[in-house]
């Protein structure tokens, strides 16, 4: 940072669309110019090695030979808002897979009973099968029943969270 760009002063950040977004963002409310570095060459990276004071000095390089040339992004208006919507329906779908996952985990550790009484299902008869384990309020004490009460409640928990 810090070179002229005609009266004002200019610089370059590196990943304005993410770790460097704040930065950014401050930077350009300040009235600086702010350029968009792209991350170094892996090639490069090999031969010099990566660290912050090379990757400083890498942004500032790119910035005077003007290699560095393109915006920083906003941060604000209609693309950071996709942006935002796009990130919550990619962790939305990541977290249901994984939930998807978990419960199928358990039915394959669960009893010969359990498997047999869900077995032949399809993935949506499956789920509000086990929605209705969490509305069953058996208590059962010791042994193989608990562990089935327990085995039930983590199905409808997980098909619960899958919806």
């Amino acid at each position: 940072m810090g070179q002229k760009v005609g009266s004002r002063e200019g610089g370059g950040v590196e990943g304005t669309g993410s770790y460097g977004a704040s930065l950014s963002c401050y930077l350009l409310a300040q009235g600086v110019d702010v350029s968009d570095v792209n991350w170094m060459d892996r090639a490069d990276r090999r031969r010099r090695g990566k660290s912050d004071p090379l990757d400083t000095q890498n942004a500032a390089r790119a910035v005077l030979s003007g290699r560095a040339c393109a915006r920083a992004k906003s941060g604000d208006g209609p693309v950071q808002i996709a942006r935002m919507c796009k990130l919550r329906k990619a962790s939305a779908v990541k977290a249901r897979t994984q939930a998807i996952k978990q419960l199928k985990a358990v039915l394959v550790t669960a009893g010969p009973a359990l498997r047999e009484e869900l077995a032949g299902l399809g993935n949506a008869e499956l789920f509000r099968a086990c929605v209705r384990f969490t509305n069953a309020s058996t208590q059962e004490e010791g042994g193989e029943e608990s562990v089935l009460q327990a085995t039930r409640i983590t199905l409808g928990l997980l098909a619960d969270r899958i919806g």
